[in-house]
């Protein structure tokens, strides 16, 4: 989380939180899946994350 942390212009840390959702597929799924399905399945467990909390990372 390095990456996130800067300063601007000397003003007082930013601090960002971040709720993350991913659709995690194989090869075979892929080929067999829509992008429509992808991004709902991905959609789905955003919401997840969000309902977990801040700061969460789902998968599904």
């Amino acid at each position: 989380m390095a990456c996130i942390k800067h300063r601007f212009f000397e003003q007082p840390e930013l601090k960002l939180s971040a709720s993350i959702g991913a659709f995690v597929v194989s090869a075979q799924q892929l080929h067999d899946a829509t992008l429509e399905h992808c991004l709902a399945r991905a959609d789905t467990a955003l919401y997840q994350a969000k309902a977990a909390g801040r700061d969460q990372l789902m998968y599904c």
